[in-house]
């Protein structure tokens, strides 16, 4: 059986989690929109492939 104490402390980790995983895409979004402004000011293509289209 999970003791009140434990459920609480899990819940406290999952709070976390979910703020640290959120920071994480939050930065990871910063980047993903730093690289597409700076591909397409020197219009560098995505995928290298698909500079012929």
């Amino acid at each position: 059986m999970v003791s009140a104490n434990q459920l609480s402390s899990l819940t406290n980790l999952t709070d976390i989690d979910i703020a640290e995983i959120a920071s994480i895409l939050t930065i990871l979004l910063l980047v993903a929109t730093g690289v597409a402004l700076i591909s397409r000011r020197y219009r560098v293509p995505y995928i290298t492939g698909l500079e012929g289209v």
